[in-house]
């Protein structure tokens, strides 16, 4: 895994995957995951390395299986003027398409901060989906702790359908696992 030489983040590799069988993980997930893409040791040292000061907890939801959905849904924020002339830090799971991203600073402008910050966990190495409108807003990744490879992962809190949440380890899933816990609407 190399370092990026610009910034902090480490730069994981399209081919870096570790053995299931090097780790001890749920033997009920056999068969749902493919392998291991960053061991837990490795992902407690970078969010050290990153960790900052939080005013406040604000949540998200923008995923359904491997769809994202239309709306971004703003969890624990009572009102919009409540971050109004603060200075906030997004502490971000993983960025993929950077839409829910792009759409959450949008928001943010609207609510008249002070400054904000990204923090992410995991960036995708994969098309961002951008209107020209938005462009403004693509490079919003003040600290990063890994570039990963365009991959489904789950583990590490990172959740597929409310499974794999517990894993120690950032996994990535098999389509096996992927069609097994599928919401069915």
């Amino acid at each position: 895994m190399g370092k990026d030489s610009n910034s902090t983040r480490i730069s994981i590799p399209d081919d870096a995957e570790f053995k299931l069988e090097s780790f001890i993980l749920p033997k009920c997930y056999y068969g749902d995951l493919k392998s291991v893409l960053i061991p837990k040791g490795l992902i407690c040292d970078r969010i050290k390395c990153l960790a900052q000061e939080i005013f406040q907890t604000i949540g998200d939801k923008s995923y359904t299986n491997v769809k994202r959905s239309d709306t971004l849904e703003i969890i624990g924020l009572l009102n919009t003027k409540q971050l109004e002339n603060k200075n906030v830090v997004i502490v971000e799971d993983i960025v993929d398409s950077g839409v829910t991203m792009v759409q959450l600073l949008k928001t943010l402008d609207e609510m008249k901060v002070k400054q904000k910050w990204t923090a992410i966990l995991l960036s995708k190495r994969c098309k961002r989906k951008f209107e020209v409108s938005d462009l403004y807003f693509i490079v919003q990744e003040d600290f990063v702790a890994f570039d990963i490879p365009d991959k489904f992962v789950v583990g590490f809190g990172l959740d597929y359908n409310q499974k794999y949440r517990d894993l120690g380890h950032i996994c990535i899933m098999s389509d096996a696992g992927i069609e097994k816990y599928k919401v069915t609407e």
